[in-house]
């Protein structure tokens, strides 16, 4: 704990708190605050109430307690303030509650120096949690201990736009980012600043607040163009420079895309806190199924640091948050500090020198080899001991994998190269540059693969790996598509961008404290914990996945859901396959292993009464007490007539706990996802002939984009099977 006292305030919600609660023991482990208050609705104060044995035990209880929002800052007052300013965006149309909570938030933060007790408090982001222990102060002796300012690398260009409106002049002045995921604040500097915005008369309103509403403005509102942090933190850099240390400051931002919450453990915080001082859990994020197993693998761990996992994982990135480091630092966290005249806005984000694409294991190999070499150029090891069979194995076994990236004559070649240096590997042992040489020339090898895998979105590669069906229309099509984008995607057809360009407008319902959007006439909510624009992007892909062109679409001729038939939707999610059919069909019953989902589709076929079941659980080939179900079980002599079923990747276990229901209804038909897996679509074929079935499949291909198999492969999948059993069968 600091010895300079101070609490840590904690903004969370409910659905927030309850995702997360297994790590707020965390916060009291490394946070050197006094007091943690966690700031948020009655509805967290009630929860902590339940939890706080938990989080706390009982020795520590009194050191985490509850503030509710509202007394602070009401948010109905800030929600009318932005409808307002809104007015003629809106149209007559509800203000989404999601649109004003981003502002609430930064407003609380700002507001909390109005009440403070002690000269600072700091600002903590409630999805983030500390990785290590760490003061937020100086430890100077001999003086006052000054307090940091962290930094990362990002901007955001509204940002400065809106800080310029409040206070004129008032611009960029350094390199780095003040967004940290928390921020220690001066009261008194807070509240001269928040004074220096209720001073400008040329903006309207009385409240700093209110202003910064109105600077902002009603057709920015949606582009989240205010930042309390940025704002604090240049309007300290300009007007009292001598306030604070600038300290370079590393956080695991992308936490919830390589580590569950649930899971994550005290070996695996140990090992990140080497590197990173906290972690971040954000809520659109989950652990992709070729991310599971990485950076929690314990082997991985013991062979590569936390910085290195995440180096690598980041060149597969296109877009979005990249963490970056500077270059001429590659010491562990929090060692740089310095005046703010060491971060001239003019410096920008450095580029950090990695560039290829590579994978885990080729990076993993590379890392392993450099520090080798390291260990070399420092006497630090005999050259005797050096593991030249080892560095030689590692190589070719990579080399032999991806044989298949390269053309024939490249390959020979390279291999050829390949058992050149391995003649002379043995004269190494003796000679300290020879050694040296073999290690870099091993470092060539790998990167020689990074450089194919990176060139794999373009035409000559895709005509190479599919040469004996290149010019089959549908194959055509995707290769001029991956062409033209320089990319390779899950769908790879131009119409699909013309959805992501959709004019769909987010709603929000009070009463259930949800949001919606009308689907063709019908309401269709959402999880409450998704922004307005995961949702957006989230239901744009969805229609353009069921356009009669995608791949992806659950309708063909001849295979389609019949009036008066009974449906099983298995994998629902948000519920459009029956949605678009409920005024069709006589019954259906909606599975999803989703609790936000179920939640969803309560809400949107609430108007359809008993003519809908929503069933939480895990479809299976077999049924059990922890949430497994076999549809021949829960289904079990009820006629069915359709299945619709996507599942990521399950689909063969469901299928073989349905196999009763496909053996006995005459009139069935089923529409399954077939290209999660490789070899799911021969396998559902088998299946469904074996049954009696008639089967087809979607026009075109998908591209297993998530899979470096795959796309090694430039692979193709058919999207969905579908099959018939056509009978004089008679309700």
């Amino acid at each position: 704990m600091d010895r300079i006292s101070y609490d840590a305030i904690v903004l969370t919600t409910p659905d927030t708190f309850e995702r997360l609660v297994g790590q707020y023991k965390n916060y009291l482990k490394f946070l050197p605050a006094e007091r943690i208050v966690l700031l948020g609705s009655k509805r967290v104060g009630g929860l902590l109430e339940a939890h706080k044995t938990d989080i706390a035990g009982a020795d520590s209880a009194d050191r985490i307690v509850f503030m509710d929002e509202d007394s602070l800052l009401p948010f109905s007052a800030v929600h009318e303030t932005v409808r307002e300013e809104m007015t003629d965006i809106l149209s007559g149309r509800e203000l989404p509650r999601g649109i004003t909570g981003w502002y609430y938030q930064q407003f609380l933060k700002l507001s909390y120096a109005y009440i403070c007790e002690n000269e600072y408090y700091l600002i903590w982001d409630g999805d983030t949690f500390p990785c290590r222990t760490f003061s937020m102060f100086t430890e100077q002796r001999s003086q006052a201990a000054t307090p940091y300012l962290d930094v990362k690398r990002e901007e955001h260009a509204e940002y400065f736009s809106t800080m310029e409106k409040l206070i004129p002049g008032m611009t960029k002045v350094i390199g780095p980012s003040f967004i940290s995921e928390h921020m220690l604040f001066s009261k008194a500097l807070v509240l001269e600043l928040l004074h220096k915005i209720e001073s400008n008369e040329e903006i309207k309103g009385k409240t700093f607040w209110e202003k910064i509403i109105h600077a902002v403005g009603g057709e920015k509102m949606q582009s989240s163009s205010f930042s309390e942090y940025e704002t604090y933190g240049t309007y300290v850099a300009i007007n009292h420079p001598e306030a604070y240390k600038i300290r370079e400051w590393h956080s695991f931002r992308l936490g919830g895309e390589f580590f569950d919450p649930d899971t994550i453990s005290d070996r695996d915080y140990r090992w990140l806190g080497k590197d990173f001082n906290a972690i971040s859990f954000e809520k659109d994020q989950f652990v992709r199924e070729d991310h599971r197993n990485l950076f929690d693998n314990l082997a991985y761990q013991k062979k590569l640091s936390a910085k290195q996992m995440l180096l690598v994982a980041q060149e597969a990135f296109e877009d979005g948050y990249i963490e970056s480091w500077d270059n001429n630092n590659e010491s562990a966290v929090n060692v740089s500090n310095g005046e703010f005249n060491d971060y001239k806005a003019e410096d920008g984000v450095q580029e950090d020198s990695m560039h290829t694409e590579q994978t885990p294991e080729i990076q993993s190999t590379i890392s392993l080899i450099s520090q080798i070499k390291d260990l070399v150029l420092s006497g630090s090891i005999a050259l005797t001991d050096v593991p030249v069979a080892d560095v030689l194995d590692a190589v070719r076994i990579e080399l032999v994998t991806y044989c298949n990236t390269f053309l024939s004559e490249q390959y020979e070649e390279l291999m050829n190269s390949f058992e050149t240096v391995c003649g002379f590997s043995e004269k190494a042992y003796s000679d300290k540059s020879l050694m040296i040489m073999f290690l870099e020339s091993m470092k060539v090898y790998l990167l020689s693969i990074s450089d194919v895998v990176k060139s794999l979105a373009n035409r000559d590669y895709w005509e190479y790996k599919h040469q004996d069906d290149k010019d089959d229309p549908e194959i055509r099509a995707i290769i001029d598509e991956v062409q033209r984008r320089g990319d390779i995607r899950l769908l790879n057809y131009s119409f699909i961008d013309d959805y992501m360009n959709m004019n769909t407008v987010v709603e929000f319902d009070d009463e259930v404290q949800m949001c919606f959007l009308m689907h063709n006439g019908k309401r269709m909510y959402f999880p409450k914990n998704w922004t307005e624009q995961s949702i957006l992007d989230y239901y744009h892909s969805t229609v353009a996945e069921q356009d009669i062109r995608s791949p992806h679409c659950y309708s063909k001729e001849g295979y389609e859901v019949k009036r008066g038939d009974i449906v099983v939707d298995a994998g629902a999610a948000e519920g459009i396959f029956v949605l678009d059919r409920i005024d069709l069909i006589q019954k259906a019953y909606l599975f999803d292993a989703d609790m936000d989902w179920i939640e969803a589709l309560k809400m949107t076929f609430k108007p359809y009464g008993n003519k809908v079941d929503i069933i939480y659980g895990y479809l299976n080939s077999f049924s059990d007490n922890n949430s497994n179900i076999a549809m021949n079980d829960y289904l079990d002599r009820q006629r069915i007539d359709y299945i619709k079923m996507d599942i990521e990747g399950y689909e063969r276990d469901a299928l073989t706990g349905a196999r009763k229901i496909f053996e006995n209804n005459d009139n069935l038909r089923c529409a399954i996802c077939a290209y999660h897996c490789k070899g799911d679509e021969a396998w559902i074929n088998e299946y469904l002939n074996g049954l009696g079935y008639e089967y087809d499949h979607s026009g075109g291909y998908m591209c297993p984009d998530w899979s470096v198999e795959g796309r090694l492969d430039a692979e193709l999948r058919r999207g969905v099977v579908f099959g018939r059993r056509q009978s004089p069968y008679v309700l």
